[in-house]
């Protein structure tokens, strides 16, 4: 169990980094309101992205 939590809380991490990363470079919000939206449009494509393991595989599926 504590394993699987590790391996969760290291996933989260990465990803949090990955789609924080692609805010950085862009214009700062103007409000939560944008900041979040923009938020969900790059976890978004995050997921629905093919996963290496199987292409035919997303973070959604």
């Amino acid at each position: 169990m504590i394993l699987v939590k590790t391996s969760l809380k290291r996933a989260v991490g990465l990803v949090q980094e990955k789609v924080l990363s692609q805010l950085i470079d862009e214009r700062p919000a103007v409000s939560i309101k944008e900041a979040n939206e923009r938020l969900a449009e790059k976890v978004g494509v995050f997921n629905d992205r093919p996963r290496e393991i199987d292409p035919n595989l997303t973070g959604r599926t």
